[in-house]
């Protein structure tokens, strides 16, 4: 049997009329559950914002195959991330608990997993779990060149649905969901055994960032500070203060940009490089995203 194309109403076609490649099927993967699959790209930038996600029980996967700017992730309208590079077969996680828009500025080439929770926790069970663990932590991981080989092998069926077989697809399907749970699994095991080191673990990382705000730090440098493994800092740090490394320091750099917005007389330029930031119109975005108003309008309403 031929493959049909996925739901036309997922994922909300997030880019629908934008898009230089739209392409979806509709498989079956673990105990006959349908599976919708997607690949949407630009050659050109422009995207912009995508449409808002449906809400569901379950999960979006997208591992990208090229490198890809999010300029802005929200969810549920709340601004969560900004100015993010994703690495080549970097993985975009969401739960579908939240509806999620992402603005991406720049060329793109991804494919997307909608994976229903009772999917998850099938396939959990035959991994002898007693249920599937928790996909989306952090949006973002580090790359996975074994889910951006499946999705590859996935690209003849997304070009040519008639010209593919169910079990075909659904194999290269259940080996995505397999592989999903099984290293979720695996991360939440070590994030147990980080749970239990102590807290000042991260401490170093902490106060050098606190120091050097303005500083573009590395995973690899901070988890060196602090005599951990990039995996174990990465998970470490999350549990220490709620958020990944990246979003802390832009929270920092938003929260000194704020004190000498208030404090001082030092033009809005120069505030943005004293923070980190690439310029003026950089900082603008991303303090606007955080605060919901622009440096120059924040600090006229500070000095009232």
């Amino acid at each position: 049997m031929t493959l049909p194309e996925a739901d036309d109403e997922w994922p909300g076609r997030a880019w629908r009329g934008r898009l230089d490649i739209d392409q979806s099927l509709l498989t079956q993967s673990i105990a006959h559950s349908d599976l919708n699959v997607i690949r949407h790209a630009r050659r050109s930038g422009g995207g912009g914002w995508s449409n808002p996600s449906s809400v569901a029980d379950g999960f979006v996967v997208t591992p990208c195959l090229l490198p890809t700017r999010l300029a802005e992730v929200q969810f549920d309208g709340r601004t969560v991330a900004s100015s993010v590079l994703v690495p080549r077969g970097g993985l975009l996680v969401y739960s579908m608990k939240s509806s999620y828009q992402v603005h991406i500025p720049d060329p793109f080439d991804a494919v997307s997993f909608r994976l229903d929770q009772a999917l998850l926790d099938r396939a959990a069970q035959r991994l002898g779990l007693p249920s599937a663990p928790e996909l989306s932590e952090p949006f973002l991981s580090t790359s996975d060149e074994v889910l951006v080989n499946l999705s590859r092998a996935l690209l003849p069926a997304l070009r040519r649905p008639a010209e593919v077989t169910r079990l075909f697809a659904g194999h290269v399907v259940d080996a995505v969901v397999f592989h999903l749970v099984g290293k979720s699994a695996r991360v939440r095991t070590e994030k147990e055994t980080v749970t239990r080191q102590p807290a000042e673990k991260v401490q170093a990382a902490l106060e050098y960032m606190l120091d050097c705000p303005s500083d573009d730090v590395d995973a690899a440098k901070l988890a060196d500070l602090c005599g951990l493994s990039i995996d174990q800092f990465n998970r470490a740090f999350k549990i220490a203060t709620g958020i990944p490394p990246h979003q802390w320091l832009v929270g920092e750099r938003v929260r000194r940009a704020r004190e000498l917005l208030a404090e001082t007389t030092i033009p809005i330029s120069d505030i943005a490089l004293c923070c980190g930031f690439a310029d003026q119109s950089h900082l603008t975005r991303v303090f606007k995203g955080h605060v919901g108003a622009s440096p120059g309008a924040w600090r006229r309403e500070a000095r009232k």
